[in-house]
């Protein structure tokens, strides 16, 4: 793409010199340089088309561009100074177009698909989240906030606020003009007897890439379901959901609720044809996935299993489990450490069984105390959370809300039941399991179906099958949750690294009958 971008911008040069400069030795030089320049240019665009990397559109346009500036300069070559003039200016400007043009054809660096960030970044609108200490207001704070003009408003709205201290939280927002004093903000307001604790509010981008490889191998035996794409699910076999679900069947196992599985998410796409005899719409928001990273994860957790349409999942049936989506990543994959926790209260105090969040973000000190009290009160209303290890191939304790006391993380295995390359590792996790996690093919918006690989889709699998065990036994705590899973797993080959390999079957079954 370089050679080809030089030799457009050597061909739209050398023209302008040659109407320009059209006489004696400049219309020999200028003609010779036109043509070679062209001809690199063709040549350039012939290989790029037959490699797919330069479509009609683009070389259609940048044709139009270089007969546009012939056009120009034609018109103009007769009046010598406005000729030199918009000669000079042309080349002036070739540096800054040649940047602007190989930016356009930049392709975005690979990544999979996660919405768990290696980077620090903090909210412009919301910079801090600051908690109070028990007994104060505002209006203590306030030499503070007049001092750099700050913007404060109440953080959380937790419904049972008397369980826990996130309504004390605050959210400020420091105005532009003192946008540089950030740390000054963080220290005067943390000298106040007022305030507990101040951490930022950080923002987490999406990065998602489409995985290419397709499984087509027919299953060796047959499956328990009728569902068309089950045989493109090469984690079924290693998972033994086949057996997980004949043994349902076969022991008439009914479930004593109907479990409320929370997507903390892009949002989740109530309407696809997979999706929406077990969704539940939370808000109308929520419902709508411009992205499609959350209703990927959906349906690995609890596509409608059994209905002769797309895939399955952990979920039996839809007497089971239900499955709601809170949108805390917005439409372009930005999310903060405020929505997200927002999200994680709303779920609570909507009823729910499984928070399963495929999100975070590196940790910092300061940033771990709100996920502390925000999962402290999914706790105590007995809510399990799952979240993705992380994309990083780095160790989860740097990661956030990973790392968070009470939280399962769950890290990504391959076919091989190997850790994939770019899965966090759990060594300093007390709660870390594994699950599928490379090429995982499962529900997208408008009906689709696409493959993606991170820890993103380990974890559904993980907060799908623990909302299943829910709906079976409505008291099953989090270190149940997690005892069982772990003792009826498969141990990998790095097991100190992932944790044991969930198996549903053999976890459903010891839950029913105690072996």
């Amino acid at each position: 793409m370089t050679f080809y971008i030089f030799f457009l911008l050597a061909s739209m040069f050398s023209l302008s010199i040659w109407h320009v400069l059209k006489a004696g030795i400049f219309d020999k030089l200028s003609g010779i340089l036109f043509y070679l320049s062209i001809a690199g240019f063709s040549v350039s665009a012939i290989g790029l088309y037959a490699l797919d990397e330069l479509s009609a559109v683009t070389l259609f346009r940048d044709i139009i561009a270089l007969a546009g500036v012939s056009m120009f300069f034609m018109f103009v070559k007769e009046n010598k100074i406005l000729a030199v003039g918009s000669l000079i200016a042309l080349g002036s400007a070739m540096p800054l177009m040649y940047q602007f043009l190989l930016d356009q054809h930049k392709k975005p660096a690979p990544a999979t698909i996660s919405a768990i960030s290696d980077e620090i970044n903090v909210d412009s609108s919301s910079e801090l989240l600051v908690e109070l200490n028990p007994g104060f207001s505002m209006s203590d704070i306030a030499s503070v906030i007049e001092e750099y003009d700050l913007e404060v408003t109440r953080a959380f709205h937790p419904i049972d606020h008397l369980n826990t201290d996130l309504d004390d939280y605050l959210s400020v927002n420091i105005p532009n003009k003192h946008a540089n004093k950030q740390s000054e903000v963080i220290h005067d307001l943390q000298s106040k007897r007022a305030v507990e604790y101040v951490e930022k509010n950080e923002i987490y981008q999406l990065s998602p890439i489409e995985s290419t490889k397709q499984y087509n191998s027919k299953p060796s035996k047959k499956l328990a379901l009728n569902d068309p794409l089950i045989d493109q699910k090469w984690e079924f076999g290693p998972m033994e959901l086949n057996e997980f679900y004949q043994y349902i069947k076969k022991n008439k196992i009914k479930p004593k609720k109907k479990a409320k599985l929370f997507i903390l998410d892009t949002g989740v796409d109530g309407e696809h044809e997979d999706l929406k005899g077990q969704f539940r719409s939370f808000d109308k928001n929520s419902s709508k996935d411009e992205v499609g990273h959350g209703t990927h994860c959906a349906g690995i957790a609890a596509s409608v299993s059994n209905n002769k349409i797309g895939i399955s999942s952990p979920v039996p049936s839809n007497d089971f489990v239900e499955v709601s989506g809170i949108k805390v990543l917005a439409g372009f994959g930005y999310g903060t450490q405020k929505m997200i926790i927002d999200g994680m209260i709303k779920a609570v105090d909507a009823g729910a069984d499984v928070i399963s969040m495929s999100l975070g973000g590196k940790s910092t000190e300061q940033r771990e105390k709100a996920y502390t009290e925000v999962v402290e009160y999914a706790k105590r209303h007995n809510v399990i959370v799952v979240t993705a290890a992380g994309n990083s191939a780095k160790d989860a304790s740097q990661f956030c809300p990973a790392n968070s006391a009470g939280v399962i993380a769950v890290a990504a295995v391959d076919e091989s039941l190997k850790r994939t390359s770019f899965s966090n590792t759990l060594q300093h996790i007390k709660f870390g399991l594994s699950a599928p996690g490379k090429d995982i093919l499962s529900t997208y918006p408008k009906n689709e179906y696409k493959n993606f690989s991170g820890t993103s889709m380990a974890a559904p699998y993980v907060s799908g099958t623990i909302a299943v065990l829910r709906s079976i036994n409505p008291e099953l705590t989090v270190d149940q949750a997690f005892q069982l899973l772990h003792d009826t797993g498969l141990e990998t080959e790095q097991q100190y690294k992932t944790g044991n390999f969930i198996q549903p079957y053999k976890a459903v079954k010891k839950m029913v009958e105690g072996k």
